[in-house]
């Protein structure tokens, strides 16, 4: 309990973060002076120096000016106040320990330190996702704003005010111990000792110096009355230390060598797991002569020696053939090459209602050969678990249980109903049917649902507790596909939110609710080999929706596009690359219809940070090398729907890059969040993706990641 009085004590008196549009809030500059002991001339000034630069991303104030400016000249004023506080009190101190005096007084450290003392976080000005964002970044924000403070001092009356502001920050931090400086001084400490005992003064004498200039090795002698000792130690003239360092403190330096494994273990007990190849037998589901012994396997045939007689599909017991050819490119007359046969036997995997895909070819009449597909189904139609991660955020864990019938029919349509709870829990029920015609031109689906969604508006928040929203949707879609890459569809639908229980004023409408209509328009081009961790082919998605009736409460258009592109280079090296935008117009968007890097959208390195707008801009690029090349697996005691399992390992190197904003606010690079890392992804079965990562951000803080999903 004391833990969590302490935060909400904290949240009470958080620095000030206000909605976008609304007034600037107001600092208390009489209490600011009482909290800093100094008298305040221009108010401007003081403002700026509290003013975080996530500060205009929120505000309309047209002559918003963040911290940035100030707190680089702060810091320099505050390296000089500090040089020469210590000049003055350490008459003995050499050049290098003066150095590492200082060091230890203008660290990351100590001027949070300062900043905490002083009440600075009580004043400042800052975004929602900034004040958000806690531990090292509030840290951070808090030490530069001390900076930043210096240097408005330093403009508003004067050097002189400056360094005495900087000194009485500084010796009252030494007073109770908040930082020390004499930790490492030896021959400070030795002097205190030895006058204290009547010693007198220590007296230094260097006997040897040997080495090169930037690596020398220095002998010292140091006499207190008549006892003598020697020293020897590497460094620059000045930074010798103290003969008598050992007898006043032990350093052990320990050095360890950390190496990471990475281990894959293959479990053959019993002959339970053998891995299988694509010339290996067919599975147990399959006839054995589903697959011709003069046929030849996909990797071993000749490019464009023969063009495609027939396409023979084998192993489908339940799914309609029909639906396996719609997926390929391979038809009567198009000649056939191991590039097209590995892509249709990809795209036919992304299906996802085979456990694995074979390809084969049958050489028939002079120039003409059969294409065999081999497919191992999977189980279609079970009770199942639900267990997963919202926002991929793996506090906020969902769980339940569902029912779905994958293959209805054997034609791919989905029916499904499920029961979650945990973090947004929710009811649904949906139908997908994606072949209304035997061609599969034209397809269907429908859904309704009740959800309980915990707000994620930072800016819609009172205080410290959060509040849910209940949504009620009904939705339709049509739509046609044209050749196996192009889909055009049309949405419509209705959707109530609730929130009338906890902040009526977050809803667009007065009471609370608000009740609306969706249409939405939406086209796809997608060339993509494998759905969800691709190799090559581009996609990409486009959509207009439409929120609300013109001139009603709710009256919001939203603009989108996703577009991702994945080319294979030298050394079976995969570069993907993806831009992605959400901008909204025409009327006022609800704390609900927002959009967000820290939730579905993420920056690593900046994971857990959430940013807030209505619009959205984003880039990321990926380089990826198999480090263990997909494989097929086979459980021989399972039943074969469940039994083939597919693994790999792949290593990546990546780059995440974007923006948010409200309407009225400039958008510019130097608003863009970075971050970038490498990472390893493990591909599992059931078209799993499991993701351990390292990122940086843009001044290097480090963070690790744990994800599920391909990144894009």
């Amino acid at each position: 309990m004391a833990v969590l009085n302490r935060f909400l004590r904290w949240i009470r008196n958080s620095p000030k973060v206000f909605e976008a549009g609304t007034s600037a809030p107001r600092v208390d500059f009489r209490k600011l002076e009482r909290s800093l002991n100094y008298s305040i001339r221009n108010e401007e000034l003081f403002f700026q120096a509290l003013s975080h630069r996530s500060y205009l991303q929120v505000t309309h104030k047209e002559d918003a000016i963040s911290n940035e400016r100030l707190e680089f000249l702060g810091d320099s004023i505050l390296n000089l106040a500090v040089a020469e506080y210590l000049y003055r009190r350490h008459h003995t101190a050499a050049e290098g320990e003066l150095t590492k005096m200082r060091s230890r007084l203008v660290n990351h450290k100590a001027l949070t330190a300062y900043a905490h003392r002083l009440g600075i976080a009580d004043f400042m000005l800052m975004s929602p996702s900034a004040l958000q964002s806690g531990g090292k970044g509030m840290q951070t924000i808090l030490a530069d704003a001390y900076e930043a403070l210096i240097g408005a001092i330093y403009l508003d009356t004067g050097f002189d005010h400056a360094r005495t502001f900087v000194e009485e920050t500084i010796g009252r931090a030494l007073e109770r111990g908040i930082v020390k400086i004499e930790d490492e001084n030896f021959k400070s400490q030795l002097l205190e000792h030895a006058q204290a005992g009547g010693l007198g003064v220590p007296r230094y004498s260097t006997i040897t110096e040997v080495g090169p200039d930037h690596d020398r090795t220095f002998t010292v002698e140091v006499f207190i009355g008549k006892v003598s000792q020697k020293r020897r130690r590497t460094g620059r003239r000045g930074e010798s230390p103290s003969a008598v360092e050992p007898h006043l403190n032990l350093l052990s330096l320990l050095r360890f060598q950390v190496r990471v494994t990475l281990f894959l273990f293959w479990c053959s007990t019993s002959g339970a797991l053998t891995q299988d190849s694509l010339s290996s037998v067919p599975p147990p589901s399959v006839p054995p002569s589903s697959i011709p012994p003069s046929s030849i396997p996909a990797s071993d045939v000749p490019d464009s020696l023969w063009s495609v007689d027939t396409v023979v599909v084998t192993g489908n017991a339940h799914t309609k053939s029909f639906v396996i050819v719609r997926e390929m490119t391979l038809r009567p007359g198009v000649p056939i090459t191991r590039r097209l046969l590995e892509y249709d036997q990809n795209r036919i995997y992304s299906l996802r209602l085979f456990n694995e895909v074979r390809m084969a070819v049958v050489p028939a009449a002079q120039g003409f050969a059969h294409v065999v597909v081999e497919v191992s189904e999977r189980w279609y139609i079970f009770p199942y678990p639900i267990f997963g991660i919202r926002d991929r955020d793996w506090s906020r864990i969902f769980f339940g249980a569902g029912i779905v019938h994958t293959n209805f029919r054997g034609r791919n349509e989905k029916l499904s109903a499920s029961l979650v709870l945990g973090a947004d829990p929710s009811l649904g029920l949906s139908y997908r049917n994606p072949f209304l015609d035997v061609n599969g031109s034209t397809f269907a689906e429908g859904r309704i649902a009740f959800s309980r969604v915990r707000n994620r508006s930072v800016l819609a928040q009172a205080g410290p507790d959060n509040f849910d929203e209940r949504h009620y949707g009904l939705s339709g879609r049509f739509g046609w596909r044209f050749g196996i890459e192009h889909t055009v569809w049309i949405d419509a639908g209705y959707e109530i939110v609730d929130i009338s229980d906890h902040l009526p004023i977050q809803t667009l409408s007065p009471d609370g609710i608000d009740r609306y209509p969706i249409a939405r328009i939406g086209y796809s081009f997608d060339s993509r080999d494998l759905g969800e961790y691709a190799a090559s082919g581009v996609l990409l998605s486009a959509t207009i929706s439409k929120f609300g009736w013109p001139s009603g409460d709710v009256d919001i258009v939203r603009y989108a596009a996703d577009l991702r592109g994945y080319v294979p280079l030298v050394f079976n090296t995969i570069l993907g690359a993806r831009v992605f935008g959400d901008f909204a117009a025409a009327g006022r968007t609800a704390s609900y219809n927002r959009v967000y890097f820290g939730y579905g959208e993420r920056i690593r390195g900046h994971f857990k940070q959430v940013f807030e707008g209505e619009s959205i801009l984003g880039a990321s690029a990926e380089l990826h090398y198999p480090l263990f090349p997909a494989r097929y697996f086979r459980v021989q005691f399972l039943p074969p729907e469940f039994g083939v399992w597919r693994f790999g390992i792949t290593a990546a190197i990546f780059a995440d890059a974007g923006t948010v904003w409200f309407r009225g606010s400039p958008v510019a690079l130097n608003r863009f969040v970075r971050g970038y890392g490498c990472g390893i992804d493990f591909l599992l079965p059931y078209s799993s993706v499991i993701r351990a990562e390292y990122a940086l951000d843009e001044v290097r803080r480090g963070e690790f990641i744990l994800d599920a999903g391909a990144s894009f």
